[in-house]
């Protein structure tokens, strides 16, 4: 056996993560400093993958359905006469959410959290005219947030209470 091959056995037994064209010295680095980090007790990017905490599905689900009251605007000209859009967003872990989300609303509106990161990470094309360095118009596009999300506080319990007794009148 090289000694490369003990170096990232050794690396492997400690949880250091490293590139696949890492050569001796490079990896003897990180065995170093990995090394120097635990003896002065403070902690690195590498833990054995045994000692890693990951989250449970029960906790990524309620993360994601966690409701987050918002205010969304649609900056999309294409949709501007749109009242809402449906939204679907999941994973293998935590299934599929689907929700009809208002633009506009005035009080806020509830949504999962899975779907509120999903409508921010969502980008649309702006087209424009540029001149280039000779004097030609051109058409450019640029990325741009497609909603502006306002996050607004969740509601208080007299607000709840209020919300019950009005949906309770309307059947």
């Amino acid at each position: 056996m090289s000694n490369l091959e003990q170096l990232k056995q050794q690396a492997d037994s400690y949880g250091i993560k490293y590139g696949a064209q890492i050569g001796e010295a490079g990896l003897e680095k990180k065995i170093d400093e990995f090394l120097k980090a635990q003896a002065a007790g403070t902690k690195l990017d590498a833990e054995p993958e045994a000692t890693k905490a990951k989250p449970s599905r029960k906790e990524l689900l309620a993360e994601a359905s966690k409701l987050i009251r918002v205010n969304i605007q649609c900056m999309n000209p294409v949709k501007k006469d749109w009242d809402g859009e449906i939204i679907t967003a999941g994973n293998s872990v935590v299934g599929t959410f689907r929700k009809f989300v208002h633009f506009s609303s005035e009080d806020g509106y509830h949504i999962p959290n899975i779907i509120y990161k999903q409508l921010k990470a969502r980008k649309f094309n702006v087209f424009y005219n540029k001149k280039t360095n000779n004097g030609i118009t051109q058409r450019a596009a640029r990325l741009t947030n497609e909603f502006v999300i306002d996050v607004l506080d969740p509601l208080t319990q007299e607000e709840l209470d209020e919300l019950k007794k009005s949906q309770a009148a309307r059947g």
